[in-house]
């Protein structure tokens, strides 16, 4: 645009006040953070600049604080000789400026901080005049927004406060824009490391493999890629150099077959070998090619012309033995590399370094193998091998069929890949062994495999480390014995004997108390929650209903909805299930699998089925309690777990457990019905009166202290039915004001 456009578009502008023209900022400030990218942001800032103050030319200079540099990194209307020599002066230059308030140079010949380079490059644009305003970001200064004039110009206040806001809003900018193309390098660089992994892991033929590692990292983060190994002779030979034009790495071979590294080179790929210490040049200087080239003067040239700007070496190394160097080298893209670059460049070498090492260790390991598979091959136990990498070289028939994949299928694939689901438990078993190089012996593992999907199996392993003829570590061995029979034996055993317990402490209880109903309810803790996750108690009662004794839940938070159930929805004699069908018929009953369906035909209402969900009901078993050929109630056990259903095991369990129970409880009522007899008995030797007994049948048995009145012995009415015998000669009229004999409660006279 010419000056004299540039003047009727801003012709209006010294008439605006600092508040509009701080308006025009902030309103246009809106294109800056949209902007993401700084090859878009940056021109948007000279555009919003030129906008803002009319000037002659404008600048954003970048600054790397890391290295004190300062270079252009966009600008309009200045010339390109400007541009290279003032960035050659300031690079050159010590004065130290300032930059907390914006620099106002009005004569630009009398600023003395200007170096004479810099002054000179000025003198010939034809500045007469600039402002530079800092492009600060917290406590940073990522460069400076520059306005240059080839006129002499006074600055007013509102230009400089509009430029101090514009340098503000554009440090903002850079700084999110400087964080996203981070994020967006990170991103691309960690992409980058995953497909070098893959290549790596793809193929045991490393110089292949390698090369196409070198081709994948041009140009995305090099413009240069060589990789060099270190021969079986000890000399460092090239195994490849990467460039996005062919005939450049063509060219590159042969420069190397011309000029050979020197072997104790201090710098470069020797001395990164030798060393094993990596090289980072953030710049290559003029000075560094020409000490680098001073035995070969004729290269430089050569170097030169390639334009390298920055250039990365680092190591392979796997063992504590170097196996040669790669090298990234910028040039084109005037890429330079920091710190973080060398991180991504020595995890791809170290990534590298195992690759190699691993298919070097295989071709050494490969006749030994094939030996080994024969004698593995038929073991009755799973047999495996793998490498330091924790991927299978070698499986076993019977390893391979218990992982439900072939053989082939386990060939150079990691555990995760073959068994993702014990890849957490193995894998960090597996590091051990490589990293300690001690064996891991009889280790009890459980899980599911696909050969045997929904079914946990358990297995024995040992993992021990497989050494080469030299004693260096090549992977580890594997052995894997499936005991899961031999456990569910043991563990049926150990069952048996709980169970066996269980019956033995119920037994006690039983046995030492005659409170049956208490102890009914006290079996509970006995069976809850081992057996069970809730059990219920019902006995017979006088009138031939049901009386819930107890209702116990494993769970405390499940009391109310127990007591509920004791409470309100006890057993019914007529109920087509449970308590009520065994009580009717004296056999058990198992319910595998309790379903809303059958729930809802065997509870009475609505509240009942609630309560029975809430309760939770799986699996169930009612076993009767049965006694001289009388059944007088029942138990029942539930599983509120899907996952663990009774069987009728559990209901022959539960059956021993109830006719012990059932034979206690009996015992207890007969002791308590002779224990009364015995108490009727001393009350009636101490009774004047005639008294006589008449037993459940209505006959009357002999008691010698029994007499009528008038002394006629009750031997000779024993054994008559008590129908044919007046009662009421019993009793001495003369005693009757001392009323009739009546129970301890003060019931009614009983015979």
């Amino acid at each position: 645009m010419a000056r004299s456009e540039l003047e009727q578009e801003h012709a209006d502008l010294p008439s605006l006040d600092e508040v509009e023209r701080l308006r025009l900022l902030v309103e246009a400030s809106g294109t800056l953070l949209d902007a993401l990218h700084l090859e878009e942001l940056l021109p948007r800032v000279l555009e919003l600049a030129r906008r803002a103050l009319l000037a002659d030319a404008y600048a954003l200079w970048e600054h790397d604080s890391a290295e004190e540099i300062w270079r252009v990194a966009a600008h309009s209307g200045l010339d390109e000789a400007y541009v290279v020599a003032a960035s050659q002066a300031i690079r050159g230059g010590t004065a130290q400026v300032l930059l907390a308030e914006p620099l106002v140079v009005e004569d630009v010949a009398a600023a003395d901080w200007l170096t004479g380079a810099h002054r000179e490059a000025h003198e010939a644009a034809g500045t007469k005049a600039m402002l530079v305003v800092a492009l600060r970001h917290r406590e940073s200064v990522l460069g400076t927004l520059a306005f240059y004039y080839r006129a002499a110009h006074r600055f007013s206040d509102a230009e400089r406060s509009a430029a101090s806001t514009l340098a503000n809003l554009a440090a903002s900018a850079i700084a999110t824009g400087q964080v996203y193309a981070a994020q967006a390098r990170m991103a691309e660089e960690r992409l980058l490391v995953a497909e070098a992994s893959e290549l790596l892991a793809s193929s045991l033929d490393y110089e292949t493999t390698l090369a196409n590692v070198a081709r994948l990292v041009v140009p995305r983060f090099a413009d240069w890629c060589s990789i060099d190994m270190v021969q079986e002779d000890g000399s460092i030979g090239r195994l490849t150099v990467a460039h996005t034009d062919l005939a450049k790495a063509r060219w590159a071979d042969e420069l190397v077959e011309r000029y050979p590294p020197e072997q104790n080179a201090p710098y470069g790929v020797p001395n990164v070998i030798r060393t094993q210490q990596a090289e980072l040049v953030p710049e290559i200087s003029d000075d560094l090619l020409v000490d680098a080239t001073k035995d070969t003067p004729e290269l430089l040239e050569i170097l030169r012309e390639l334009g390298l700007r920055s250039s990365m070496c680092v190591p392979l190394v796997a063992r504590g033995r170097a196996l040669g160097a790669i090298t990234f080298v910028s040039a084109e893209s005037e890429r330079r590399y920091e710190e973080a670059d060398l991180a991504i460049a020595l995890d791809l070498a170290r990534r590298a370094s195992v690759a190699v090492d691993n298919a070097r260790l295989y071709r050494h390991a490969d006749r030994s193998l094939a030996l080994l598979d024969t004698l593995v091959g038929k073991a009755p136990v799973g047999l495996g091998f793998l490498d330091v990498e924790l991927r299978y070289q070698l499986v076993n028939e019977e390893l391979a069929s218990r992982n439900g994949r072939s053989v082939a299928d386990h060939v150079g694939a990691t555990v995760a890949e073959v068994t993702p689901e014990l890849a957490p438990t193995v894998e960090p078993l597996f590091q051990q062994v490589i990293e300690t190089g001690e064996p891991l012996l009889d280790i009890e593992l459980s899980g599911e495999t696909p050969a045997a999907p929904g079914e946990v199996r358990h297995w024995l392993t040992s993992y021990y480390p497989v050494p080469n003829e030299a004693g260096e570590m090549i992977g580890l061995g594997v052995v894997v014995t499936d005991v899961t029979e031999s456990r569910e034996v043991r563990a049926a055993a150990e069952a048996a004997q709980e169970r066996m317990a269980v019956l033995a402490e119920a037994s006690t209880q039983l046995a030492t108390t005659l409170d049956y109903e208490a102890t009914l309810a006290n079996i509970a803790s006995l069976l809850v929650p081992r057996f069970a996750d809730w059990y219920a108690v019902d006995v017979v009662d006088e009138d031939g209903g049901f009386r819930r004794l107890a209702v116990v839940h494993k769970d405390p938070d499940k009391a109310e909805w127990a007591e509920r159930s004791r409470t309100t929805h006890g057993a019914d004699p007529e109920e087509p299930e449970g308590t009520g069908r065994v009580v009717r018929t004296g056999e058990p009953v198992l319910y595998r699998e309790v379903t809303d369906e059958l729930l809802a035909g065997s509870t009475r209402d609505a509240d009942h089925l609630e309560v029975l969900r809430q309760l939770g009901m799986a699996s169930a078993m009612v076993v009767p309690l049965t006694a001289g050929g009388r059944t007088f109630g029942a138990l029942m056990l539930v599983s509120s777990n899907p996952e663990r259903r009774y069987d009728e095991e559990d209901l022959g369990y539960a059956q021993h457990l109830a006719r012990r129970a059932a034979v206690a409880v009996d015992n207890a009522r007969l002791y308590s019905a002779a224990e009364e007899r015995a108490q009727a008995a001393m009350v009636v030797e101490h009774v004047g009166d005639g008294v006589l007994l008449v037993d459940d049948s209505g006959v009357i048995r002999p008691l010698e202290s029994c007499r009528r009145p008038n002394d006629r012995p009750l031997g000779r009415r024993g054994g008559r039915s008590c129908r044919g015998l007046d009662l009421s000669l019993v009793g001495d009229a003369r005693e009757a004001d001392r009323g009739p004999l009546r129970d301890g409660a003060g019931g009614d006279q009983r015979p």
